[in-house]
């Protein structure tokens, strides 16, 4: 009878280790997910703006309109594992392109994004290591449809519009909608927008516990070519 006690409270002994050590293995990702991606910054917003010009009549803006300093691009998705949850988000500012005004329209835009260049979340973790940047580094927008303004916002007036182009991204070319927000004071656009997206529509199969739905935003600052 003893040698049997002892067997049976070994065998519950080795049950119990083995639950313990499932519930680790399952909560360990949970742990580590949360310590790599971090709190998630906010979505990307126009800068804060300066009282020198605001409310003052801007001359036109036509003209060809370079993005540089300030530029940055990126896309936030969610992740959910078990009962946690969280937003991954990658930024970058490796943007570049233009945009040409004429007669108050965009007549023409096309931006590019080195996709090689983001990094996810407070660790600075590659965005390379989930989609193999190395054949297709770049995300290309172009703008398919012209955009105008009524009339010349006054300088700190925020104005508000939607957009539509191609993304081109793992080498695959999908249309998409933007909605956005720019302002202008004569020497400077600036412009942030968004645009929910289904990664897979690019070829690009989500991670285990990272949704499909994904947003892209952008924040282009441009000046006078």
């Amino acid at each position: 009878m003893a040698t049997g006690m002892v067997v049976k409270w070994t065998v519950i002994a080795f049950v119990v280790i083995a639950c313990i050590g499932f519930v680790v293995l399952i909560a360990l990702p949970v742990i580590l997910s949360g310590a790599i991606v971090g709190s998630a910054p906010t979505p990307l917003q126009l800068p804060q703006l300066t009282t020198g010009t605001m409310n003052t009549t801007p001359p036109s803006p036509d003209g060809v309109w370079i993005a540089g300093s300030g530029s940055l691009a990126g896309f936030r998705v969610e992740e959910s594992f078990l009962l946690q949850s969280g937003t991954i988000v990658g930024q970058t500012s490796a943007v570049s392109g233009s945009l040409v005004i004429s007669h108050n329209e965009i007549s023409s835009g096309s931006f590019q994004v080195d996709l090689s260049k983001v990094t996810l979340g407070k660790q600075n973790v590659s965005f390379s290591e989930i989609l193999d940047t190395n054949k297709y580094p770049n995300a290309t927008l172009e703008l398919t449809a012209p955009g105008s303004f009524t009339n010349i916002p006054t300088s700190g007036q925020a104005v508000s519009s939607s957009v539509t182009g191609s993304l081109t991204m793992n080498g695959i070319t999908q249309p998409v909608t933007f909605t956005f927000t720019g302002r202008y004071d004569g020497a400077v656009i600036e412009a942030t927008g968004s645009a929910p997206i289904l990664v897979s529509d690019w070829g690009i199969e989500s991670p285990f516990a990272v949704h499909n739905n994904a947003v892209i935003e952008f924040l282009v600052v441009l000046r006078r070519g």
